[in-house]
């Protein structure tokens, strides 16, 4: 059984880039959530 604090987290920003959402698209809150707009939701080219 593991538990949350077992579990290493990955940034956003780290997180972002693996599919293709540059930092500044991004508006951090904090180190592991961010918010980014429609239009880039709405982009064919962000990896799924």
């Amino acid at each position: 059984m593991t538990t949350a604090l077992q579990e290493t987290t990955t940034s956003i920003h780290d997180i972002a880039d693996s599919i293709g959402i540059s930092e500044a698209q991004l508006i951090p809150y904090g180190k592991y959530k961010a918010k980014i707009s429609l239009p880039v939701c709405d982009n064919t080219e962000i990896q799924k």
